[in-house]
This record gives C-alpha cells, structure tokens and sequence, in this order.
C-alpha cells in the first residue's frame, strides 16, 4: 500500500513540543537532512507499493534515512532499527520533561508564591502593575522601546524579564539604540516611571517636568514626548 503522508502542522500537536525544537540543529545528521531534496525519494520511491491492500509502507524518507544510518555507522539490520527506537525514546522523553516541570510549577505555586506560573504556553508572562485605577494590573512582559522624538522611527527593542524597575532598565535600551543606530543618545524624553534614572552623557527628561526645561525646543520635544514615550507597556 502507498506509504502514508505523515507530515502535519504545529497546531495537531498542541501540547507537544516539536521534533525540531528538541535536537541539536548543528548536528551534522540534521545539517545532512536538510540539504537532502527528500521529495526525490517520494517520488521515486511511491511508486514501488502499488498494492492497493494491506498496511500502508514506511515513509521512503523514513526509508532512506535509516539506509543512510546503516551504511554510515556500519551497523546491522537490527542495530539500526534499535537505535532508532532508543532516539524516539530520548525524544519521548525531553517533550515530556518540559510540560511535567511546568505542571510540578503549577501544583506547587500558592496565592503568595512570586513568579507564579500565569499561562501554560507563555511561561514568561508576568504581572505589571500599570498604576491606573481602570486597569491597575496587566499580564505580559515588560518591553522598552526606543523612538526617535520627531520621525518616530523605532530604533530600539527589548523585553525586560522579572518585572524590573523602569530606571534600571535604561541604561541597557540606550546601549542597543546607540549599536543599532550609530548615534549616541543625547536627550531622552522617558514617564514618570524613570524617577531617579540617570545615564552617563544623557539629558533625562521626564514627562511633566518642569524644571530645566527652558527653551521652546526642549519644551516642543517634551510635549511631543508626551504623545509617544521611550518606553511603552
């Protein structure tokens, strides 16, 4: 019988983890596989197992993988088909051991334990307080984004993991703005949240402030700030 397709999207395995997120991508098997065109051998191959009855064949992939393996590793019939059941093994159980320590997370956590486990599948998902009566609380990670105070060109990106204070993270936003870029920042316009930041060669200004700013552009830029921040949630 016609071997089965037995290729399928991420969605039919939702609460597995993929083949390729498990295996090491600089092995020289995987580096292998992915310069072999396998439809060749599908196409080749297809043909040999026209009986319409029976249990459909191997997939030639499948095939020509393990042909490959006994000739590279001179191995035998049955070492060959043993060690592809102790790698299916190995693979077995590394899916499983990611989904087991998130459940041992998720049974042990209490209402007071910190970095609780808050989504299944975004383990890094984390509460930030806003400081807004409507919407006091949010869930996610905390982001700094850099962008340039007249053509709102974003010119910076980082997630900031554990929830960190705002002003700790400043220093690092401006290191990869001036790497991308080119350009050292001389002023940045931040909130409120940056009380008490101070960087090296940088003029701090935050939204509201008033002392310092004493010419019409700082005031233009500031309001203009106002509108769209360093640093958003």
């Amino acid at each position: 019988m016609v071997p089965r397709d037995e290729r399928h999207t991420p969605q039919d395995d939702l609460f597995r983890s993929e083949l390729v997120n498990l295996i090491d991508p600089c092995h020289p098997l995987v580096k292998l596989a992915d310069r072999i065109d396998w439809s060749v051998f599908e196409g080749e191959w297809n043909e040999l197992f026209a009986s319409p009855t029976g249990r459909p064949a191997a997939p030639p992939r499948l095939i020509a993988g393990l042909h490959h393996l006994q000739h590279a590793y001179n191995l035998s019939d049955d070492a060959v088909v043993e060690r592809k059941i102790e790698d299916a093994a190995d693979a077995a159980r590394a899916a499983f051991q990611e989904p087991l320590h998130r459940a041992n997370r998720l049974l042990s956590q209490t209402r007071k334990s910190r970095h609780k486990l808050l989504s299944w599948h975004a383990p890094e998902v984390e509460v930030i307080g806003k400081g807004k009566v409507a919407k006091p609380w949010e869930f996610g990670v905390k982001v700094s984004v850099a962008v340039t105070n007249r053509e709102s060109l974003v010119v910076g990106c980082r997630s900031m993991l554990n929830n960190p204070f705002d002003g700790h993270t400043l220093t690092g936003t401006l290191e990869q703005t001036e790497i991308l870029s080119g350009v050292a920042p001389k002023r940045c316009y931040v909130d409120r949240g940056y009380q008490g930041a101070a960087v090296p060669g940088v003029r701090i200004l935050r939204s509201g402030q008033k002392r310092g700013v004493n010419t019409r552009t700082l005031k233009r830029e500031l309001i203009r700030a106002d509108e769209l921040l360093v640093t958003k949630r």
